[in-house]
């Protein structure tokens, strides 16, 4: 999976350089990310390449911050809002969600949080 967190902190990376020549920055010291866990990113991968490819910049050096949003649905059928159940299972290498309502079983599920990787703020001079 690191080509997938690699892709991400390229995007990461794009963003938060545009808001350097956009702003005028002159150093960023704290970038904090919310990352879903619906998105299967590693956050320590997503950290290294961030300030892999921060390097040279005023951003190198930066602390990078990583919290992590449980999954949250709403079920069509019975109105439920809330979390997900998650299957763990020795074969694969991370648990995976079951999208089912855990109240009625329903499969008719809306997925509200969970899957978004956002830069929540960054700090800077």
């Amino acid at each position: 999976m690191i080509v997938h967190e690699f892709a991400t902190a390229q995007s990461i990376v794009k963003t938060i350089t545009k808001v350097i020549k956009e702003k005028e920055i002159k150093k960023i010291y704290r970038i904090s990310l919310l990352i879903g866990e619906l998105t299967f990113l590693s956050g320590e991968q997503l950290k290294f390449w961030i300030g892999e490819g921060l390097k040279g910049t005023v951003g190198e050096g930066v602390e990078i911050l990583v919290k992590t949003l449980p999954p949250k649905i709403r079920c069509q059928e019975c109105g439920y809002e809330g979390g997900i159940k998650v299957k763990e299972d020795p074969s694969f290498h991370f648990s995976l969600p079951i999208f089912a309502c855990p109240k009625c079983s329903g499969t008719k599920i809306e997925i509200i949080e969970g899957r978004d990787c956002l830069i929540e703020s960054l700090e800077v001079e």
